[in-house]
């Protein structure tokens, strides 16, 4: 269970880094954004390939919402969680 609260504070920090802190570093190619939350799924313990899925989805989902893009975050991260036990 601490490890649940652990990793989840961990999540909502580095969305929050994400969405107020890489937003505002300048791009140096157009269209280009710094992503750190592809690292966070990457680092995650042994999870199960479903409910890694369902984490990288929903936090694709909320920098979707956040950057105005329709599903780019969301679908790039559920590739990634997808492809993590392979790779």
């Amino acid at each position: 269970m601490i490890s649940f609260i652990k990793y989840f504070l961990i999540f909502l920090m580095v969305l929050i880094l994400q969405i107020f802190v890489f937003d505002q570093v300048p791009q140096l190619v157009p269209f280009s954004r710094p992503v750190l939350f592809f690292a966070f799924l990457m680092v995650l313990p042994e999870v199960e390939t479903v409910w890694l899925m369902v984490i990288g989805f929903m936090g694709g989902l909320i920098l979707d919402m956040f950057y105005g893009t329709p599903g780019i975050n969301a679908s790039a991260c559920l590739l990634l969680a997808y492809l993590k036990v392979p790779i």
